[in-house]
């Protein structure tokens, strides 16, 4: 059964928490305050400053 998740904050933690949820077939959505961060997560499909 697939279930909506959203983390709040892109950071580290939630980062890493959106990749195993993601991977075990959650649906996934991040917010951050930080618009450049999400940019970023999306441009990139990885957080290059947190999880290198």
């Amino acid at each position: 059964m697939n279930t909506n998740v959203t983390i709040i904050g892109a950071g580290s933690m939630g980062t890493a928490l959106s990749i195993l949820l993601s991977k075990n077939g959650q649906n996934v959505k991040m917010w951050s305050p930080i618009t450049e961060e999400i940019e970023m997560l999306q441009r990139e499909r990885e957080h290059l400053q947190r999880l290198p």
